[in-house]
């Protein structure tokens, strides 16, 4: 086989196209630049050419399975929507009422925020003038610390 360098796509389609037809035949017969033991080694085009391939085949591999997550997502919204019908709700409600004991909501139920008891604080905290301050007595500068 005579390879150019002139359009290494042609090259690169002849090279598959005799390895493809050698292994269909069961022939051992050279048929790239470079072979040992089954092994053919690619002229640098030949790999570019082989890596892009590969490439596309991810990205076409990964866009199916896009494809297929976004219909399961799809479908398990559309489940969730169904199961959470209010008249459903509504009907498990009632037939349950005996063993969960729910009721419905009432106004009465809701109140406001200045309704909730919040705890005393028995003794008053220091003010934080800085923002390093810590809580508690802070020593003077002037002293040193002893541990």
């Amino acid at each position: 086989m005579i390879i150019s360098n002139s359009n290494p796509i042609k090259n690169a389609a002849k090279l598959y196209g005799e390895q493809t037809k050698a292994a269909k035949s069961g022939s051992t017969a050279k048929t790239g630049p470079v072979q040992q033991k089954d092994e053919v080694i690619l002229s640098p085009e030949a790999q570019e050419i082989s890596l892009a391939q590969q490439a596309l085949k991810d990205v076409a591999r990964l866009n199916a399975e896009i494809a297929d997550l976004r219909e399961a997502l799809s479908i398990q919204r559309a489940e969730w929507a169904y199961l959470n019908r209010p008249d459903r709700l509504r009907e498990l409600s009632t037939i349950n009422f005996d063993r969960l004991g729910l009721l419905p909501m009432q106004p009465e139920q809701f109140g406001h925020a200045s309704q909730i008891a919040f705890p005393v604080v028995e003794e008053e905290l220091p003010l934080i003038i800085d923002p390093v301050d810590v809580m508690g007595e802070q020593e003077p500068a002037d002293q040193e610390v002893t541990p």
